[in-house]
């Protein structure tokens, strides 16, 4: 994974792809435990507060909800951008969407 985007309340991740992430060989398809990892990875980061240094504080997935709209396209690298919604003193809601080329390309 490598940082693409960062603001107050938005991180924007990709990850290349590779070999070793598929899930079905036959079609090339990026395992979907690959895409949660990512998605949650950049949920957790996007709920630090920044005005607070890390060590502090943790952080840990409550719930999550995926809705899979798409297969992601073999041989091309994943996005995933994660929006903070909403920070109360003790839980933090994000919203995070997987996507390839652009955000725009997800399906409606």
């Amino acid at each position: 994974m490598r940082l693409v985007g960062l603001s107050d309340s938005r991180w924007e991740l990709a990850m290349p792809y590779a070999e070793h992430l598929v899930g079905d060989p036959d079609t090339g398809v990026i395992h979907g435990g690959v895409v949660t990892a990512l998605l949650d990875n950049a949920a957790g980061l996007v709920a630090y507060r920044k005005d607070r240094h890390h060590r502090e504080e943790a952080v840990a997935t409550l719930d999550m909800r995926i809705d899979d709209l798409a297969s992601a396209r073999p041989g091309q690298p994943l996005f995933v951008r994660a929006d903070c919604i909403k920070r109360t003193r003790e839980i933090v809601f994000v919203r995070a969407q997987a996507f390839q080329e652009t955000i725009d390309s997800l399906p409606p």
